[in-house]
């Protein structure tokens, strides 16, 4: 069964540690309700890259998603608002922390039906 994919967006620069703890805990949670998570950190650039590099990356792995969800403080990240921007010009669902989880499960309850519908 296709599950949606989901895009975590947040601030990441001049933060503690990249931000990663609230990125994982993201993910994870995501996972369990049933999203299939692209994690920027993850997006398989070095370290070193430059930001812009990194931005051009994540785009690519947002446009590929269905979903993004926005962590809190997201407003305060130009990458974020950037991708944000991207995602509802491309008709994505905008999901965030301030998203209730029974709205969370509803959304991949649905997108896998309709994933069924489309296959038959």
């Amino acid at each position: 069964m296709i599950s949606p994919k989901i895009y975590i967006s947040g601030p990441i620069t001049h933060t503690v540690d990249g931000n990663r703890l609230a990125f994982e805990n993201a993910k994870k949670a995501l996972q369990l309700i049933g999203f299939e998570v692209i994690n920027p950190h993850e997006n398989g650039l070095p370290l070193n890259a430059t930001y812009n590099q990194h931005l051009v990356k994540n785009m690519e792995l947002l446009l590929e998603c269905d979903a993004i969800y926005l962590l809190q403080g997201w407003t305060d990240s130009y990458g974020s608002r950037v991708e944000c921007f991207m995602a509802d010009n491309r008709g994505l669902q905008l999901l965030s922390y301030h998203t209730p989880i029974e709205m969370l499960h509803e959304y991949v309850t649905v997108f896998k039906e309709q994933s069924l519908e489309n296959e038959n």
